[in-house]
């Protein structure tokens, strides 16, 4: 496959990924309006504090095991039953253990014993979706992309229309986290009797060492991401109770749902980069690094600027009056997604520096541990937000002076595009308050858009960039 038609490819499958994503995170996100308007402020706490327990736990069961089954397929790919075969021993194992170390850890917690019965069906919940996520793994490592996308749609409206149906029959959280878990175990017996009619899983003993072997760095790296994205929530409920759970939940779950998009990036890039060679493709390595840290850029300022400047109408309007606090935890929180939507991880993922990237991932999770503690004790929400920026930024810095630092890539373009965007954000948040426009809040925010699209198309988007769109789109015509 030449160059042009490779890097088509990755932009279609990008789309397709990150489409697929959009609709999970809008789906699960109307889920999460209807819980919020349906339970009480204390029910709901209970319920954010249970799901984000039960979430901490299971992506223990993982343990790098879907990272390593794409690496895996990508550089052996005869042996690809056997390394599914691994998957699903190696995964059984561990979630047979951690479902285990979950139970027992929540009753060590100071939770009302009804957040530690939910605790138990979501810990279900949750490893369930982790299995699911084995079998997108599979998907992923042979860019089966709209396999994936099909799964996803008809997982996500499924868990939706059951979720309704419990509220109009006025059931409680727990009928709620029930009716999910029947649409998980059957939504895995599908997959698991389609993929393995057409791919059948091979089991090898001997095999299994050197799989979890290569899982492992993976898997360290997994479980330190887990800390800084999930640790949060547990802290701040252990503190201050489940309630402030739920407050703190309904500002972030906006950043949370965006998080999808550099998420994808990994999914759609790494097959690609995997075979790719530094040392004879380094124009690719590049292209790469530009191209993606640019649209990233973009997206993530935009999106920053337009939770800072309405931010408290998309909560009042979204969740109501009742989550006024929430306000201020969405707006600091935006400013994590500046850091968080980068491809710089990605780039030493598939350079296979897993030790450089446990490392500086490691550092992270340490100052987020931290952070979190001390910011969160004094200043509950508020501070568990600004300790979430914190530890993005220090991701985003070490990621990219690491390939900067040891000669990977070139960040001076980056750089440049970096801090056109942080002026283009500042003149229009200096020039929105200055002039203290009293107008709709939809003409407000095209107005806002336009003026974003314009400077970002006159100061920052080049030839070649409109060319890849065109060729893009001639494609897809």
């Amino acid at each position: 496959m030449n160059q042009l038609k490779q890097r088509k490819k990755l932009i279609k499958d990008n789309v397709i990924m990150n489409g697929t994503s959009l609709f999970e995170k809008i789906i699960f996100f109307i889920i999460n309006v209807l819980l919020t308007h349906y339970l009480s402020m204390e029910h709901f706490g209970e319920y954010s504090t249970a799901l984000g327990f039960a979430t901490f736990f299971s992506i223990f069961s993982t343990f790098g095991i879907s990272s390593a089954l794409i690496r895996a397929i990508n550089l052996f790919p005869r042996k690809e039953r056997e390394h599914l075969g691994n998957t699903f021993f190696i995964k059984s194992i561990l979630s047979i253990i951690v479902y285990i170390l979950l139970v027992s850890s929540a009753f060590l917690t100071n939770y009302p014993i009804t957040t530690v019965y939910l605790i138990f069906i979501l810990g279900l919940v949750r490893i369930g979706n982790e299995f699911m996520n084995s079998f997108y793994a599979f998907y992923n490592a042979n860019e089966r992309f709209s396999t994936i996308a099909i799964y996803t749609i008809c997982f996500d409206i499924s868990v939706l229309a059951i979720t309704y149906i419990v509220i109009k029959l006025n059931g409680n959280y727990f009928h709620i986290t029930l009716s999910r878990l029947s649409v998980v175990i059957l939504v895995l017996m599908i997959m698991f009797y389609t993929t393995v009619k057409h791919t059948p899983a091979r089991f090898t003993l001997r095999t299994v060492p050197e799989f979890f072997k290569s899982a492992v760095p993976f898997g360290i790296i997994t479980i330190l991401g887990n800390i800084i994205q999930r640790m949060n929530i547990i802290i701040l409920s252990l503190i201050h109770g489940t309630i402030y759970s739920g407050i703190f939940y309904n500002g972030y779950i906006f950043i949370v749902s965006l998080l999808f998009i550099p998420i994808n990036l990994d999914k759609v890039l790494l097959p690609q980069l995997y075979r790719l060679s530094i040392q004879k493709e380094r124009d690719n390595y590049q292209f790469t690094f530009d191209k993606t840290g640019k649209l990233l850029g973009i997206i993530s300022f935009y999106t920053s600027l337009v939770i800072i400047l309405f931010g408290d109408i998309i909560i009042k309007t979204v969740f109501g009056t009742k989550y006024i606090p929430s306000i201020n935890i969405l707006k600091i929180s935006s400013l994590a997604l500046i850091f968080s939507f980068s491809a710089s991880e990605s780039i030493i993922t598939s350079l296979d520096k897993q030790i450089a990237r446990t490392k500086i991932n490691f550092a992270a999770a340490l100052i987020n541990i931290i952070s979190c503690t001390i910011l969160g004790y004094f200043f509950k929400a508020e501070g568990i937000a600004v300790s979430m920026v914190i530890t993005y930024f220090v991701l985003f810095l070490f990621f990219n002076s690491y390939l900067v630092i040891n000669k990977f890539i070139k960040i001076k373009n980056y750089l440049i595009v970096f801090f056109k965007l942080i002026f283009i954000n500042i003149f229009i948040y200096t020039a929105n308050n200055l002039l203290n426009m009293e107008i709709h809040f939809i003409l407000h925010l095209i107005i806002i858009s336009s003026v974003y699209l314009l400077l970002v198309f006159f100061l920052i988007v080049e030839k070649d960039d409109i060319q890849i769109i065109k060729d893009l789109i001639n494609k897809v015509q």
